[in-house]
């Protein structure tokens, strides 16, 4: 979680030109790469950029960059499928597929959520993250299924290796 957060942060320090969107160019990576000791050929830095900018404006998301790591890795693994089928099931008590923002909020124990066990979200904050992740052009879904609840803990599976780890983070943050 800790390499989460900090993959995180750093990404979100490279953004000086976009006015703290949450997105980095070209330059932003340059730099990057060359605070980490190491180059890349141009050709090969543009071929990155291309395959992460999903809008073709450039400019690379941080969600854009961490679903490339994510679908790295092949996605959500059974095990980690399972945590979160159950850990939904906890919200979705009547079994209807879709869960109200309420019940969401009534079963997120926000105080362990990783982005709160490192200081940077309150609990309160770290549901409005989740809330604002899950919505769409600013709009608040009325429900959400469990394809968007996978979603949202797919960008944290991909900063953990351990699948017991994984579902230790889970069934902390979601109780009845």
């Amino acid at each position: 979680v800790d390499g989460f957060c900090n993959l995180r942060a750093f990404f979100l320090a490279l953004d000086k030109k976009a006015m703290n969107l949450g997105k980095i160019d070209r330059q932003d990576l340059v730099a990057a790469m060359n605070a980490w000791g190491t180059s890349v050929e141009p050709r090969y830095l543009d071929s990155v950029i291309n395959l992460v900018d999903a809008s073709g404006t450039g400019l690379v998301s941080w969600k854009d960059w961490i679903k490339l790591i994510r679908d790295s890795n092949g996605g959500l693994s059974d095990a980690r499928q399972g945590v979160l089928m159950n850990a939904f099931s906890i919200i979705d008590a009547q079994g209807t597929g879709a869960v109200s923002l309420d019940d969401v909020a009534y079963c997120f124990a926000g105080a362990d959520h990783p982005l709160c066990t490192v200081g940077e979200l309150s609990e309160k904050d770290a549901l409005s993250h989740m809330f604002m992740s899950l919505s769409t052009k600013g709009r608040m879904p009325a429900s959400i299924s469990y394809a968007q609840f996978a979603d949202y803990h797919s960008d944290l599976s991909a900063c953990v290796e351990d699948d017991e780890y994984f579902a230790g983070l889970v069934n902390s943050i979601w109780v009845r």
